[in-house]
């Protein structure tokens, strides 16, 4: 077809096809503008390669069906690399994802652990699990996809929602959840030997911007809420409390990081830290903030008006992914280029890095990521109220505990007295039907003494 359409325009001119000039001057140009649209806001691509067999990594909010974890994933397995996915869910989905999942890259080695960062008493059996084993498990690095963001419009940005242990639902799952995580695999991370490269990273979310920081009071139990400040308050605090965890993670106090601003090597340069900003996507955040939650908004306003423009101006799940695989990917992280920058880091410490369209950025645009006071006390807060938490719901779950127990003991003890009964009756009855019996035969023998006597007469 090409081929004849060429050969008629050479030989017959441009006359012989019909609809020529309309499909050439204005056609054309509207599906060349929205191909140069589609190309310019679909962001920058990943260049690097890395060969990651023999490589474990752990990955929360990968399940997300064609979204930004489930897109990392795809591209790790495909380079050999052993996924642990990390799920609030172990239902038919999941087992269905990982299924299909090892089928497309034919790599065996993914696997799905129940993590709900809903829920503190299960991240820390995760990471108790994990840690405790004769020699250190082998890991290269963690990847924190996962978010919740409530509807953020009308009545329902008040409507608070809690985790299972009493927290806000959002700062429970985006914070304190993902803060616990890496604080309990932290000697996980320092155990690794220094020629493997170790590297952490966060997707944070361009919403962090309009956030604050509550250092004294960072589960944010005594702030009134509102559903949008505390998501971005959330994203922030999970930022900065990553900072300090680095600083924890290389460095072991301020004369190593004098050492390390002045240019001295340290002994765990091979761990890296970097908060990705991955762009706006369509991902289910946006469809949840446009939709605020209902499902007729969803179809009408998102998918009926609205989805066009945001194909063609807002990323997809696999571009928004990229800026996290050149973070996994880019050689610049790698020890032997962190110990040749000569003390130029974004916050004076090697590893501790801000990404953003696939570019290692400068700096950070919050003053309080060079706040290392704030962020020290930010940290010693949120160890304290999360101990102060897990101590309250265990005391609960045991105190509930309990009461089942009495209220088992007392239905066994109803059983058991209402048995008895039950028993006592029996006995009663049979007791009565013996006697009935004694006294019908001692009847009948009377009744036969009384006739033999009256044939004897």
């Amino acid at each position: 077809m090409p081929l004849n359409i060429f050969t008629a325009v050479v030989f017959n001119g441009t006359d012989s096809i019909p609809h020529f000039d309309l499909i050439l001057y204005r056609i054309l140009p509207i599906v060349a503008t929205i191909g140069f649209l589609k190309w310019m806001f679909r962001g920058k691509k990943n260049i690097w390669e890395r060969n990651l067999h023999g490589k474990v990594f752990i990955l929360t909010g990968a399940t997300s069906s064609n979204g930004m974890g489930a897109s990392v994933a795809y591209d790790l397995a495909m380079k050999g690399a052993q996924l642990i996915i990390l799920s609030s869910k172990m239902d038919q989905f999941t087992i269905d994802f990982i299924h299909d999942l090892r089928r497309k890259t034919e790599n065996e080695l993914i696997y799905s652990e129940f993590c709900d960062f809903a829920d503190l008493s299960s991240v820390r059996k995760f990471a108790t699990n994990w840690i405790d084993n004769i020699s250190p498990r082998r890991l290269d690095g963690i990847v924190l996809m996962h978010g919740e963001m409530q509807p953020i419009m009308g009545k329902k940005r008040y409507e608070r929602h809690y985790t299972k242990d009493g927290l806000e639902m959002q700062i429970g799952v985006n914070c304190i959840g993902t803060f616990h995580l890496l604080n309990l695999l932290k000697p996980c991370i320092k155990a690794q030997p220094p020629d493997r490269d170790v590297r952490i990273i966060y997707s944070t979310c361009i919403w962090q911007a309009m956030g604050d920081v509550w250092p004294e009071d960072p589960c944010m139990s005594e702030v009134s809420f509102v559903s949008h400040k505390f998501f971005a308050s959330s994203k922030l605090q999970m930022s900065l409390l990553l900072a300090e965890l680095h600083r924890q993670l290389v460095v072991n106090d301020e004369k190593e990081i004098k050492a390390a601003e002045e240019g001295d090597k340290l002994a765990r340069a091979n761990i890296s830290t970097t908060i990705v900003q991955p762009g706006i996507m369509r991902s289910g955040t946006l469809r949840r903030v446009i939709s605020n939650g209902s499902v007729w908004a969803l179809l009408v306003v998102y998918i009926g008006i609205l989805y066009p423009f945001l194909w063609l101006f807002i990323k997809s799940g696999y571009n928004g992914a990229q800026s996290i695989l050149y973070s996994l990917y880019t050689p610049e992280f790698e020890r032997i280029n962190l110990e040749s920058m000569d003390g130029k880091f974004t916050l004076g410490i090697p590893g501790c890095n801000y990404v953003l369209n696939c570019n290692i950025q400068p700096k950070f645009y919050k003053k309080e990521f060079y706040d290392i006071k704030l962020q020290s006390v930010l940290y010693n807060n949120m160890c304290k109220q999360i101990e102060h938490v897990e101590k309250k719901t265990a005391a609960m779950k045991n105190q509930t505990k309990k009461e089942q127990e009495e209220e088992n003991k007392k239905e066994q003890n109803v059983d058991k007295d209402t048995n008895n009964e039950n028993t006592d009756i029996d006995t009663e009855t049979k007791k009565n039907s013996m006697n009935k019996k004694k006294d019908s035969k001692s009847k009948s023998k009377t009744s036969k003494n009384k006739n033999k006597k009256l044939n004897k007469w």
